[in-house]
């Protein structure tokens, strides 16, 4: 059952196109990595959802610096701020 899960998650980040630009791919890429890093925090007796949702949050927010789509200046509070928006 979880794993029917996982791979429906994982579908969800297809291009229905089939081809992806450039800055497209990038993204996917980046979020791909945020969601087969949570899917990692995922198992019996681990971290709470509100925990892995936390981490989740923190591993977007770096993705969107490294993308160049937030400021790299912005603290980790504000970084938490733009990725609850």
């Amino acid at each position: 059952m979880m794993q029917q899960r996982v791979n429906k998650c994982r579908s969800e980040l297809y291009n229905v196109a089939g081809q992806f630009s450039g800055a497209q791919r990038e993204i996917y890429e980046a979020l791909l990595e945020v969601q087969q890093a949570c899917i990692q925090l995922v198992y019996p007796g681990g971290l709470t959802l509100n925990d892995i949702y936390n981490e989740m949050l923190a591993l977007l927010g770096r993705q969107l610096q490294r993308l160049g789509l937030v400021h790299r200046e912005l603290s980790s509070a504000q970084l938490l701020q733009v990725c609850t928006r």
